[in-house]
């Protein structure tokens, strides 16, 4: 963790949700939701650092505790609230500039007299990053788990999630000038009551899943929310920084093992990452503290 010390339980096994198996890339592991590929990356980046950049978008727990530093942090450990993750996505689709919460912008008096509140904001993340973040999660309308319910008719982004046993279930999403974020769960007590034969606004669902009900909602608020609003653009991704897969590509193995791409699967990608999960993206619930096989969802 961000101290230094070790943590997790090694004999832990991240799963996933549904089967996708072979090599992964930070498009096809984040479009189809995949644990086991966050956790994968997460190894990669390293958990401090991920904790710090999660802390940069002004990521904290809603029930105002520190934030758990364990090794599926990336998977969603941590309780949110609606307003801090639909701010987090703000900084991204603003080119990495964070700005904190506003509930109040100005006040008039009885005597007409103005008072004016100035966001507080800062430059959170290196513009170029946030670019190629916007680009990945827009993939989610096209070719992720959004793809059935589709955009907003302009350029968006975004993701879905899914808690533990289907406790809660989320959407999050942005466009370059409007963040929001959708949660659903029981009040009553999300661990206790899940989202599994639940009828729900006259509607029976056997599960209730990000994109099943919050993505729908969310898609509606906002395309009613930008009418006449001219649509912008996001920033282009400076493909010269990230064109490409680096240490990324998929690795090559000997055809002794039969998977050199010439009579193995996926041209000698191996399944080093795992298999896809239907729907384990903001996952921002309660469960067990284990990821989205066995945690709260995912940051």
């Amino acid at each position: 963790n961000c101290k230094g010390e070790s943590i997790g339980d090694p004999t832990h096994t991240v799963t996933n949700d549904e089967g996708s198996p072979g090599f992964k890339t930070l498009q096809t592991g984040t479009w189809g939701s995949v644990n086991t590929f966050f956790v994968a990356l997460e190894q990669r980046v390293g958990l401090c650092d991920t904790v710090q950049t999660a802390k940069s978008l002004g990521v904290k727990r809603a029930d105002g505790k520190p934030l758990q530093e364990y090794e599926t942090f990336t998977l969603g450990i941590n309780e949110m609230d609606p307003v801090t993750v639909a701010n987090a996505y703000a900084a991204i689709g603003a080119r990495g500039k964070y700005c904190a919460p506003m509930a109040i912008t100005q006040i008039t008096d009885r005597d007409g007299k103005v008072k004016r509140y100035t966001p507080q904001c800062r430059q959170a993340l290196d513009p170029e990053v946030a670019d190629a973040t916007a680009d990945i999660l827009s993939g989610v309308f096209t070719k992720g788990t959004m793809r059935g319910v589709g955009g907003i008719g302009r350029p968006a982004a975004g993701k879905t999630g899914t808690t533990d046993a289907y406790a809660t279930a989320w959407f999050a999403g942005f466009t370059p000038d409007l963040a929001g974020a959708v949660s659903i769960g029981d009040p009553r007590g999300s661990t206790e009551h899940k989202l599994t034969g639940v009828t729900i606004g006259g509607s029976y669902y056997g599960i209730v899943a990000g994109a099943s009900l919050p993505g729908p909602i969310w898609k509606d608020t906002m395309m009613a929310a930008l009418r006449g609003v001219r649509a912008t653009p996001f920033h282009p991704v400076n493909s010269a920084r990230f064109g490409g897969c680096g240490q990324g590509c998929a690795p090559k193995q000997s055809a002794r093992d039969g998977r050199d791409g010439r009579d193995g699967p996926g041209n000698g990608e191996r399944d080093m990452v795992g298999r896809g999960d239907r729907d384990r993206g903001n996952d921002r619930g309660r469960g067990n503290g284990r990821g989205h096989g066995n945690g709260r969802g995912r940051f």
